[in-house]
């Protein structure tokens, strides 16, 4: 496994063990102008849009749900399925959820945010129950059911300490379905090596984050188990119930990841590319050979997103 740390340690499979990375919400706004956050604009992101807008493929985001019925997303919602049995079904109450999926899809529509691929589709899987934490077995029934409601790839932000045989099984039956899974690697701990489960297995793509001055934020785990990095530093984008939200956390970082690898499969189904992408190893091949190589990141990866890379991919 990809973990280089000591602390994994034993858990039931039905406790509750799982929680978001830590994250700060920085503003609301009620309204704004169409606008692109500066995590898309500043790694050239609107560039890659005249070879596509992530159509044709689907993206299911393992969370605290989603403002169904926000103007930004509902017409970007293929499926969604509450796993938690919240009062709310599958409603978003924390925030975290809707702030990811308008990162990835918000729809361009000449209000709000746009997101980074505004014409995939979102499969919304509610694992992060109201209570904020989540469990191996609803984790892996979500992922089982992400792989049947047709996802091309599974995004997830939560971790655990705690290494499950079930929730490994089910991340491995899905990369043999050809489904691709990316995660955060969490902020339980900002030592090296400090990577949690699931990102911590070794088939997992693994996103760290930086901030506005392209460092390590205070949170983000780190190490050679992190495979690339994206910024997570007030991010703007979709909020519960119809609003738009600022905010600031390490898990931020995974739908910016995600949404280049939604934007480079889309491509490649439209146009293909000079190399396939069958497996999870292609993708990672194909995410490292669009990376900024600095050395401010050589011990965690191979940086940040190079839009130049995303056209030739």
């Amino acid at each position: 496994m990809k973990t280089y740390s000591s602390r994994v340690r034993k858990a039931n499979e039905d406790e509750d063990i799982f929680f978001l990375p830590r994250y700060k919400i920085e503003q609301v706004f009620t309204s704004l102008p169409q606008s692109i956050d500066w995590g898309i604009e500043t790694p050239g992101i609107p560039s890659f849009w005249t070879h596509s807008k992530g159509k044709g493929v689907n993206i299911a985001l393992l969370d605290s749900g989603v403002a169904y019925d926000h103007p930004d997303l509902k017409d970007a919602i293929l499926d969604a399925k509450d796993f938690t049995n919240s009062r709310s079904g599958i409603g978003d109450q924390l925030g975290h959820g809707t702030h990811c999926a308008g990162i990835l899809a918000a729809r361009d529509n000449q209000h709000g945010v746009v997101g980074l691929a505004p014409k995939c589709k979102l499969i919304i899987g509610k694992v992060i129950g109201d209570n904020h934490s989540c469990n191996a077995v609803r984790l892996a029934e979500a992922i089982h059911w992400s792989v049947e409601a047709g996802a091309h790839i599974i995004a997830m932000c939560l971790g655990s300490n705690a290494h499950f045989p079930i929730l490994q099984k089910a991340i491995e039956k899905a990369i043999e379905r050809g489904v691709f899974v990316i995660c955060a690697a969490g902020n339980s701990s900002s030592g090296m090596g400090s990577v949690d489960y699931p990102s911590a297995y070794e088939s997992v793509i693994t996103v760290g984050a930086i901030d506005r001055q392209f460092k390590f934020t205070k949170f983000s785990a780190r190490g050679r188990a992190v495979e690339i990095v994206a910024p997570c530093d007030q991010i703007t984008s979709t909020f519960p119930p119809n609003l738009l939200g600022k905010l600031s956390g390490p898990s931020f970082a995974m739908p910016l990841v995600a949404g280049v690898s939604v934007l480079v499969l889309s491509k490649h189904r439209i146009y293909g590319g000079k190399t396939p992408i069958r497996n999870q190893q292609d993708l990672l091949q194909h995410l490292w050979g669009m990376t900024i190589d600095a050395a401010e990141y050589t011990h965690s990866g191979f940086g940040l997103v190079n839009p130049k890379g995303l056209m030739i991919a």
